[in-house]
């Protein structure tokens, strides 16, 4: 058999999943700044003397033990002094606690009102919470409406997470028109600020020409960037790149070890594409039997060819190697929701 590898970067899937406001509300109970046990007693007395912003930095320090130990319980008061004391990110970190249920009961009702105070003062994260609760009925009952409304504010503030996911919606034609300029626009102004999904995604765009002028080189550039924050759509386009050698010097070393990463994390690309390099024996030893697992995982998230690629296997397997490369893509973890 002779498994011809071939790029093939479908329409990227739509991120539904919770893990979108995780993400976001993840970002911001990280310390202020580090700091050791003698900068902290005079920053516990102007929080206490009622200082917001010190308040809101000794919440974080406290909640991350920098400098001191963790202590959330303690964090999440001085998380509320801040907060109701009019700190927007404050509200927003509290938000994020009781989401997530850290150092407070969980409660989406609580969430969804501290987010709601930290966006009235123009906090692009909160509204992108918002966003997502009015999407999944966090807090809320589900409105697709407020959702939108509410995702693009987020994005026009400046969110990389919300334009990311703009982007992804004008790509999809889900909830709004169809438009690659719209596209384009959303995905390119969070790429610029690092988003990887979306470099992930505009380099698909670029090196397809769709929307944009091909350009390769620019292709390629964003998906390192992309890869260097482990982005699994990147190393499945970068990795496919070097097992073909386009924009790129053929490299399958690279390849196997871009792919493989991908693959672990659910992406069908990258799935199919390990499968040909097994099958072929490029840049690993050749294992009919390997290629079938991941192969077979490809093509139960219905990525294009893999079929096709799983019958050719097939004929050259026994019954026992196929109920071998059965077992071994049972025990590959499920791909996370994103």
């Amino acid at each position: 058999m002779n498994t011809l590898l071939k790029i093939r970067w479908g329409v990227a899937l739509f991120a539904s999943g919770l893990l979108a406001v995780t993400s976001c509300t993840q970002r911001s109970t990280n310390p202020a700044h580090p700091t050791n046990r003698n900068e902290l007693e005079p920053l516990r007395n102007r929080a206490a003397a009622g200082s917001a912003q010190d308040q809101y930095d000794l919440a974080e320090l406290l909640f991350a033990g920098v400098g001191v130990e963790t202590n959330q319980t303690e964090a999440v008061k001085w998380y509320q002094r801040a907060a109701v004391g009019g700190h927007t990110k404050a509200q927003r970190a509290l938000g994020n606690l009781y989401y997530r249920g850290e150092g407070v009961e969980k409660n989406f009702t609580e969430a969804f009102r501290w987010w709601s105070r930290a966006s009235e003062q123009g906090d692009a994260i909160a509204a992108h919470n918002i966003a997502i609760a009015y999407r999944d009925g966090l807090g809320q009952p589900k409105n697709p409406e407020k959702y939108l409304e509410w995702l693009r504010v987020s994005a026009e503030r400046g969110d990389a997470d919300s334009q990311a996911e703009l982007g992804d919606l004008h790509n999809t034609g889900r909830s709004v028109p169809k438009d690659i300029n719209e596209t384009v626009k959303w995905w390119r102004k969070a790429a610029e600020q690092g988003q990887p999904r979306a470099q992930a995604r505009l380099a698909r765009l670029y090196h397809l020409g769709a929307g944009v002028e091909k350009n390769l080189d620019e292709s390629v550039r964003l998906l390192r960037a992309a890869v260097e924050q482990g982005e699994p759509e990147a190393q499945a386009g970068l990795g496919t790149l070097y097992a073909t050698g386009v924009g790129v010097a053929i490299d399958y070393k690279k390849a196997v070890d871009l792919l493989s990463k991908s693959a672990a994390q659910g992406q069908p690309l990258a799935q199919l594409n390990l499968g040909m390099l097994y099958a072929n024996g490029f840049g690993v030893e050749k294992d009919l039997v390997e290629a079938y697992k991941w192969v077979s995982l490809a093509a139960a998230r219905n990525e294009g060819g893999a079929e096709q690629v799983l019958q050719n296997l097939a004929g050259d397997l026994s019954r026992a190697q196929i109920e071998e490369a059965k077992r071994r893509s049972a025990v590959v973890p499920k791909p996370a929701i994103r």
